[in-house]
C-alpha cells in the first residue's frame, strides 16, 4: 500500500509523469527532513525547473544521484531500513523515467538502476560511490555535459575516497542550479569565509600586539641592564653559569665579557670567602629571596671590592636564570670602619678618645677590684698650648698635638696606656699599679720629654705640661670620679707654677670648687658689671711728678668678695674668658682717659695684654678703640710679659710693629725673670723695660738682686728705653734706684691702685 503522504493528488492521478514527479518531490521532502541543507536547496530549485517546465531530461539523473546521496547518508548514520525503503522509491522512479525517456537514455537509465541495486544489495559500502560515480559520469555525457566528463574523470581517476567522491556527485547537482541561487549561496558562503578572516585577522592582530610588548619589554630590559651604572649579570640558576655581563661589570671587575660567558664566578675565582658562596647557593636552593647580601669580591686586577648582592629569578625560554646586581660598597664599608674608628679613637692623634679611655678605665678598676691591685691615672695638660694656636694658628697647633702624642707614646711600658681625653689633655692609666713612685716616674718622664723642643713645620717647640695623678681605690672608687679628681690634681700643679706633677689630696677638693665657682662667676661677671678698673699711679723718680698710671683690673663677686687679679687672670685665660674681659678694659680705659682728658687730666695709662690676646684681632680692636675714643695714642703704653714671645716670634713681631705704628708705646713687664728677655730687646721695638718687684723686694740686702737691677738699667739705657721699678714700698729701696739712674717707680710707697673717682679727687 502505498503511504499516504506518497499519494498523487487527483488532478495528476491520469498522467504517469506528473505523478512520478509528485513521488519525486516527496522524498525530495523527506531528503529535506532528513537533515541535507545544502541537498534540500538544490532539490528546490529542482523542484522550481520542474514547475517551470524545464526539460526532464536533465533532472532524472540529478534527483537519482541527490537520492542516492541521501539513502547513504542515512546508512552511514545507522538507519538502514530506511535507505532501502529510498532505494525502493529510486527504482521504481527511474523504471518510469526510463520508459518516458529516448533509446539515448534508457540504456543509461537501466545502468543507473542497476548500480542502485547493487548499492542496495552491497548495504552502501564504497564502491557503490564508485559505480554511482560512473553512471553519473556516463549520464553526463549523455546530456550533453560534455565539458564535466574530462573534470569528472580527472577528480575520481586517483583512488577515489568517500569525500571525492561525494564531491563530485554534488558538483554534478550544482550543474542543475539557476545562476541567481548559485551567486546567493556563494554569497553567504563569502560572507562566512570574511567574517572568519575577519575574527583571524582580530585574532593575529591581538597575537601581534602581544608579541611587540612582548618584544618592547625585552627591548627595554635590555637596554636597562646594559645601561646600569651599577655592574650586574645573569646566571643560569642550575649550574651558575653566566650567560650574560653589563657594561659596567666589566669596567668595574675588568673582565671582558668573552671571559666570563660560559662560565661561574668560581671559575673566575670573584669569590674572597668561600664559605659566602656557599652560603648565598643554599639560600638559593632553599627558595629565600636573597637582598642585600654583602660580602667581598676579587676584580681581575687583584684588588678586592666590599659589595652588596641581590638575585632574582627570571626566565629565559623556560630556563630559570639569577638577574645578580651588584653594588659595589666599598667606600661606604671604609666609611663604616672609619665610623667605628673614631668611635674609640682620637681622629687628630689616634690615641684612644674619652669613650675608650673611660671603658678601659672601668674595666681596668673591676680587674683591680677583684685582685686587691691599684690603678693610677695621670691627667696631663700643656701649659700655655692656647698661646701656640692663637699666634701660629690651630693647624701648627694641631701639628704640634701630634708631635707631642708621638713624643709620649714610646715612653709607656707594660701595663700602661695612653688616651688623648681633648684639647691639649693627655691621659695615662697604669694597671696595674705597682708603687705610688711608678706613677711619679712615668710623670717626671712625660715632662721631661715636652722640655725638649719639637721641630714642626721648620718651628722649634717646646711646652711644659702640668700632670695631677690620682689613685685607685684610695682616691676613688668611680672611673669618673678618678679622672675628676686627677683633673683637680693637674690645675694644682700648674697653679704651682707649671712643668710638675700632684698627686691628689681631699683637700684638693675645696680649692677646686673655688676655681669652679670662678670659671661659672667670670662667664656673667662681665654683663653683671662685677669688674672695675683701678689705676696705680708712675710716679718720676727725679721730679716726683706723676707721669702716668698703671690700669688694673679688679673683680667684685657676689659671694667670693674681693678677688685679686692673681687668682682669677690665670682662670680667665685657661678659659679663653681673658680676651672678650680684655677687649673691654682696653675700652674702659680709653673711655677714662677721654673723660680725663675734657677735665685737663691729660696723663698716660699702661694697660697689660694677655698672651691669649695677642691674634690678629689684636690690632684691629685697639686701632679701632682709639678711633672712637679720639685720644693720643702716644699717651698709651701696652705691657706685654715675656712668656708672649715663646711664640712665633715672627707673626708676635709683625702684631707689635703694627700696634707701634699707630703710636702706642711698648713696655716689657716683670723683665728678667725669663730666658726670653734678651731675645725680646734684641727683635722688638720695646719703649719701657719693667723691672719686676722679685728684685726690689730685698735690693737692700741682695747684692745679686742689686746688680741685675744695675745690669736692667744700663741695657735700657743703651737701647733708649726708659726704665720703671714696681712694687717700691720703701724709701731705701726708692734711693738706691735713684742712685742706679732709674727713671720711675711705682709701688705702694706712692700709692695703691685706686678706683677712677678718687684718681679725679687726688690728682
Amino acid at each position: 500500500m502505498i503511504p499516504r503522504w506518497l499519494r498523487v493528488p487527483p488532478e495528476a492521478a491520469g498522467n504517469p509523469v506528473l505523478a512520478v514527479r509528485w513521488r519525486v518531490f516527496h522524498v525530495i521532502a523527506l531528503v529535506m527532513l532528513l537533515g541535507l541543507p545544502f541537498v534540500a536547496i538544490i532539490l528546490f530549485q529542482s523542484h522550481r525547473l520542474l514547475i517551470a517546465g524545464h526539460n526532464t531530461a536533465g533532472l532524472v539523473p540529478l534527483l537519482a544521484i541527490l537520492i542516492v546521496l541521501a539513502a547513504l547518508r542515512l546508512a552511514r548514520s545507522g538507519h538502514l531500513d530506511a535507505a532501502r525503503a529510498m532505494l525502493a522509491v529510486l527504482h521504481t522512479s527511474l523504471l518510469a523515467t526510463g520508459m518516458l525517456l529516448g533509446d539515448g537514455l534508457h540504456d543509461m537509465t537501466v545502468a543507473l538502476l542497476g548500480a542502485s541495486m547493487l548499492i542496495g544489495s552491497l548495504l552502501l559500502d564504497r564502491w557503490s560511490y564508485i559505480v554511482l560515480a560512473t553512471a553519473a559520469v556516463a549520464l553526463c555525457g549523455a546530456i550533453g555535459l560534455a565539458e564535466m566528463n574530462s573534470w569528472m574523470v580527472t577528480a575520481y581517476q586517483p583512488l577515489l575516497t568517500w569525500d571525492r567522491v561525494a564531491f563530485v556527485c554534488i558538483t554534478l547537482a550544482l550543474t542543475a542550479i539557476p545562476v541567481r541561487a548559485l551567486m546567493e549561496v556563494l554569497e553567504r558562503s563569502l560572507i562566512a569565509v570574511t567574517e572568519r578572516n575577519q575574527r583571524l585577522a582580530e585574532s593575529n592582530a591581538e597575537l601581534q600586539a602581544q608579541r611587540d610588548a612582548i618584544s618592547s619589554l625585552e627591548e627595554r630590559f635590555a637596554k636597562i641592564f646594559q645601561t646600569s651604572p651599577d655592574p650586574m649579570l645573569i646566571s643560569r640558576k642550575s649550574d651558575g653559569q653566566i650567560v650574560e655581563v653589563n657594561e659596567a661589570w666589566v669596567t668595574v671587575f675588568g673582565y671582558q665579557r668573552s671571559e666570563c660567558l660560559g662560565v661561574t664566578g668560581a671559575d673566575l675565582g670573584l669569590w674572597v670567602e668561600p664559605a659566602d658562596r656557599v652560603l648565598l647557593l643554599a639560600s638559593l636552593k632553599a627558595g629565600k629571596a636573597l637582598r642585600s647580601f654583602e660580602t667581598r669580591l676579587r676584580k681581575k686586577n687583584g684588588e678586592v671590592a666590599a659589595v652588596s648582592m641581590s638575585a632574582e629569578v627570571i626566565d629565559l625560554d623556560g630556563v630559570e636564570h639569577l638577574i645578580i646586581p651588584v653594588i659595589d660598597v666599598t667606600e661606604r664599608k671604609q666609611a663604616e670602619s672609619r665610623i667605628r674608628f673614631l668611635a674609640t679613637r682620637d681622629a687628630l692623634t689616634g690615641l684612644p678618645n674619652r669613650m675608650a679611655l673611660m671603658q678601659h678605665l672601668g674595666e681596668a678598676m673591676a680587674e683591680a677590684k677583684g685582685t686587691g691591685a691599684s690603678v693610677a691615672l695621670l691627667f696631663l695638660d700643656l701649659d700655655r698650648f692656647k698661646s701656640i694656636n692663637d699666634s701660629l694658628g690651630h693647624l701648627l697647633g694641631d701639628a704640634f698635638l701630634r708631635a707631642v702624642a708621638q713624643r709620649l707614646s714610646p715612653l709607656l711600658g707594660e701595663g700602661e696606656s695612653l688616651s688623648r681625653l681633648g684639647g691639649d689633655e693627655f691621659v695615662a692609666v697604669i694597671s696595674p699599679l705597682g708603687s705610688r713612685e711608678q706613677a711619679a716616674q712615668l710623670a717626671q718622664r712625660m715632662l721631661d720629654a715636652l722640655r725638649r723642643p719639637l721641630t714642626v713645620e721648620e718651628h722649634e717647640l717646646s711646652r711644659d705640661a702640668s700632670v695631677g695623678i690620682s689613685i685607685f681605690p684610695g682616691d676613688a672608687t668611680e672611673p669618673s670620679t678618678l679622672l675628676r679628681n686627677a683633673d683637680t690634681a693637674m690645675y694644682h700643679a700648674k697653679a704651682a707654677g707649671g712643668g710638675g706633677y700632684r698627686f691628689f689630696t681631699t683637700d684638693m677638693n675645696e680649692r677646686a670648687q673655688r676655681r669652679l665657682w670662678m670659671e661659672e662667676g667670670l662667664r656673667s661677671a662681665l654683663e653683671l658689671g662685677q669688674f672695675e678698673m683701678h689705676y696705680q699711679p708712675k710716679v718720676e723718680i727725679g721730679s716726683g711728678q706723676v707721669t702716668g698710671f698703671e690700669a688694673l683690673l679688679r673683680w667684685h663677686h657676689p659671694s667670693l668678695g674681693e678677688i685679686p687679679p692673681s687668682q682669677f687672670i690665670e682662670v680667665a685665660e685657661e678659659t679663653g674668658q681673658i680676651v672678650p674681659i680684655g677687649r673691654w678694659v682696653f675700652d674702659d680705659v680709653c673711655r677714662q682717659m677721654a673723660q680725663w682728658h675734657s677735665q685737663g687730666l691729660r696723663a698716660s695709662i699702661a694697660i697689660n695684654l694677655s698672651v691669649r690676646q695677642f691674634t690678629t684681632e689684636l690690632y684691629r680692636d685697639i686701632r679701632d678703640t682709639l678711633a672712637a675714643s679720639g685720644i693720643d695714642p702716644k699717651l698709651v703704653e701696652v705691657e706685654i710679659t715675656e712668656s708672649l714671645f715663646m711664640q712665633d716670634p715672627i707673626a708676635v713681631g709683625g702684631i707689635l710693629g703694627a700696634i707701634s705704628a699707630l703710636g702706642v708705646r711698648v713696655a716689657l713687664d716683670d723683665f728678667g725673670t725669663g730666658f726670653s728677655s734678651l731675645t725680646a730687646l734684641r727683635r722688638f721695638a720695646i719703649d719701657t723695660l719693667k723691672i719686676d718687684r722679685a728684685f726690689i723686694v730685698d735690693i737692700e740686702r741682695n747684692q745679686q738682686d742689686l746688680a741685675i737691677v744695675r745690669a736692667v738699667i744700663g741695657m735700657a739705657r743703651s737701647i733708649g728705653a726708659r726704665v720703671i721699678a714696681e712694687g717700691v714700698e720703701r724709701q731705701a729701696q726708692l734711693g738706691i734706684l735713684r742712685g742706679l739712674g732709674c727713671d720711675e717707680y711705682q709701688g705702694f710707697l706712692y700709692a695703691r691702685p685706686m678706683p677712677a673717682a678718687e684718681v679725679e679727687a687726688r690728682f
